[in-house]
């Protein structure tokens, strides 16, 4: 919602006056190798970045393991961490896919 589904950071939830990252240079910025597993310790709330201050940005793996709990979805109940890891790694898919060349 921040980032916008480009992912050039001008989402309709996109806070005015605070910079919302381009996740399409993520590849770029880490010398041409998409950074998996940062991406998914930031997307999970595992990895807290300073630069950002306080945590703005919704930590998904806690989202996705709420919507478990609340039964939103028909998950199986054995399975919690699967799902969740499949939410997370789905998105980083998704965010791979952005990168420019």
């Amino acid at each position: 919602m921040c980032h916008g589904l480009k992912g050039k950071g001008d989402g309709p939830y996109a806070v005015p006056n605070m910079s919302v990252p381009d996740l399409t240079t993520l590849s770029k910025r880490s010398n041409g190798v998409f950074p998996v597993q940062h991406v998914y310790d930031v997307i999970d709330g595992t990895e807290i970045l300073r630069a950002h201050g306080t945590r703005d940005m919704p930590i998904w793996g806690t989202i996705y393991r709420s919507q478990i709990e609340e039964r939103r979805f028909d998950i199986p109940p054995y399975a919690p961490e699967a799902y969740v890891q499949a939410r997370i790694l789905a998105l980083i898919d998704y965010i791979s896919r952005l990168q420019v060349k």
